[in-house]
């Protein structure tokens, strides 16, 4: 489950192109797009490419994103309700700028929930998550779109 977000739902948009030698064609987007459509455990429905472009580079070789996710997430890569929930607040954590408040009203728990969550998520993890910060929130991000795909060792496909 995606941290829920407070903005409004906005218009899909294209991804920016620049001039006739993009190296990145609308065709190639789309196709990225059903891609990742494909292969997502999400929920959502519409995949636009303007949202998904940093997912879809990051998965074209799930192997090694699966490798990637794993030795960033550590014991975080667990799977089942425990591991899933610890996840789901590091991402929202780290997406509202490490917030404890705003985490807390968006996931509906109190704020000293977040707090343990977070600490529990370091322990599982086994550094700070200031650490490769930007590692651990691509690697959250990529859990959060292919789960299993990602997070077991050998996953396949649907």
């Amino acid at each position: 489950m995606p941290c829920p977000t407070t903005s409004p739902i906005t218009r899909p948009t294209r991804a920016p192109r620049r001039g006739i030698t993009s190296n990145q064609s609308p065709h190639r987007q789309a196709l990225d797009a059903v891609r990742v459509g494909t292969l997502s455990r999400t929920d959502r429905w519409l995949f636009d490419y303007a949202e998904l472009d940093v997912i879809a580079m990051l998965s074209t070789h799930l192997d090694e994103a699966r490798r990637f996710v794993r030795r960033e997430l550590g014991g975080l890569a667990g799977s089942g309700e425990p591991a899933t929930t610890l996840r789901t607040t590091l991402k929202c954590y780290l997406d509202t700028e490490r917030s404890l408040n705003t985490t807390a009203e968006l996931l509906h728990v109190a704020r000293n929930t977040v707090a343990y969550r977070i600490q529990r998520a370091e322990q599982l993890r086994g550094r700070e998550i200031k650490v490769r910060r930007m590692h651990l929130q691509v690697a959250l991000a990529l859990a959060e779109e292919f789960d299993d795909l990602v997070l077991s060792e050998q996953a396949t496909p649907r």
